[in-house]
C-alpha cells in the first residue's frame, strides 16, 4: 500500500489487506475485529525512535461505527474494522488519531499489524508530503494563488478573453490602461488623454528631459561698416540659453538672396571673438538695402551637426 498525503491532513481512512498465514494461496484473513487476541497495530515516523503501539492486550484498539466515516479515536487509540468479510476478503479499515500523520518534518509513516495467530504480519509505507496531491487547484503549493487560472485571485495566462493577457508577438504585451491613480483615463481612437492637475517646482529639469527635444538656434545680425563691408554677427542658443562653449566647425554655410537665389556667402569659416559670440566680414559680396535674404549657419554641437535658418536683411543704403 502506497497512498501519499500531504503532512498534517486530518481524518484519514487507511484500508489494506490482511492475507491468511495458514493458506499458501495469499488468500485474506477474515473475521478480525477490533477485540481478536493479540491484535497490535503499530506506527513509526521516519524521524521517530519510538513507534507509537495500539495493542488489543492493553484495550487500546476500539471498533469503528460506520465504515467510511472518521471518528477521532479515544485518546490512545485507534479504530479498527473488517470492510466486507464476503466481497473483500481481507480488507480492514483503520483510523488513526491525525496526530500521527502531523510529525514535525516526517516524510514517511510505517504502519504494522501484527500478533493474531494465524494472520500474516502486514506492513505498509504512508508517503507525508510537503505537497497535496488531492489539492486540484494548486497542489497544496502555498506560494501559489488558491484559485483557478483566469478566475479571481487566478494566475493570468495568454489569451484575449478574460482573466488573460494578449501577447501579439515575443516581447509585446498589449495594455489598455483604462485608470490613472483612481481616475478613468479617456482616450480617442486609442491615443489616450492623460490630465495634469500640476507639476512640482524643479520636476522637469534638462537632465531629466530627452537630447531629444533640446532646442538650436542661432541669431545673425548683420551690420553695415561705412560702405566697404558687411559685418555678420553670430549667437548659438540651446534652449534658449546661449552657448559660450563646445562649437566647432561654425560655418555661414551661405547667404542667399530670396528673389533670384544669388548666393552672397558660401561656406564662410565663421570667428570666435569670446564666449562663443561669432563673426564674419564680407567687403564683397553685400547686402542691398530694402531686399530680403535668407542665411544658412551650421555648426557641430553636442556631437552632432545642427543647420539653422534665419531671414536677414538690411534697410539702410
Amino acid at each position: 500500500m502506497l497512498v501519499d498525503y500531504k503532512r498534517g491532513t486530518t481524518s484519514i481512512i487507511l484500508r489494506v489487506k490482511i492475507r491468511d498465514s495458514t493458506v499458501s494461496t495469499g488468500a485474506g484473513k477474515t473475521g478480525l475485529t477490533s477485540s481478536s487476541s493479540g491484535l497490535i497495530i503499530s506506527t513509526i515516523a521516519n524521524n521517530e525512535a519510538t513507534p507509537t503501539v495500539y495493542a488489543q492486550a492493553s484495550s487500546n484498539v476500539e471498533t469503528i461505527t460506520t465504515l467510511g466515516t472518521y471518528a477521532a479515536p479515544t485518546a490512545s487509540k485507534c479504530r479498527f474494522k473488517e470492510v466486507d468479510a464476503t466481497n473483500h476478503k481481507g480488507i480492514y479499515e483503520i483510523q488513526i488519531a491525525d496526530a500521527r500523520f502531523a510529525v514535525s518534518n516526517a516524510r514517511t509513516l510505517l504502519v504494522s499489524i501484527s500478533g493474531v495467530t494465524g494472520m500474516a504480519e502486514t506492513d505498509f509505507l504512508i508517503p507525508l508530503r510537503d505537497v497535496d496531491p488531492y489539492d486540484a487547484v494548486r497542489f497544496g503549493l502555498t506560494a501559489l494563488p488558491n484559485a483557478a487560472a483566469e478566475a479571481s485571485g487566478g494566475l493570468y495566462t495568454r489569451g484575449t478573453g478574460a482573466g488573460q493577457i494578449n501577447q501579439p508577438a515575443n516581447g509585446m504585451v498589449d495594455t489598455n490602461v483604462v485608470r490613472n491613480a483612481g481616475t478613468a483615463i479617456t482616450a480617442a481612437s486609442g491615443v489616450q488623454e492623460v490630465k495634469v492637475a500640476s507639476i512640482a517646482a524643479n520636476a522637469i529639469t534638462d537632465a531629466a528631459v530627452s537630447t531629444d527635444m533640446d532646442s538650436y538656434i542661432a541669431k545673425v545680425w548683420v551690420t553695415k561698416q561705412g560702405t566697404t563691408q558687411d559685418e555678420y554677427s553670430v549667437t548659438f542658443y540651446k534652449n534658449g540659453t546661449p552657448i559660450e562653449s563646445g562649437i566647432t566647425s561654425p560655418l555661414i554655410d551661405y547667404v542667399k538672396k530670396m528673389t533670384d537665389g544669388t548666393i552672397l556667402v558660401n561656406d564662410a569659416t565663421l570667428t570666435e571673438q569670446s564666449n562663443g559670440d561669432y563673426y564674419y566680414v564680407e567687403s564683397t559680396n553685400k547686402l542691398v538695402a530694402g531686399k530680403a535674404y535668407m542665411s544658412r549657419v551650421t555648426a557641430t554641437i553636442d556631437g552632432s551637426t545642427r543647420v539653422m535658418k534665419q531671414n536677414v536683411s538690411r534697410d539702410s543704403t
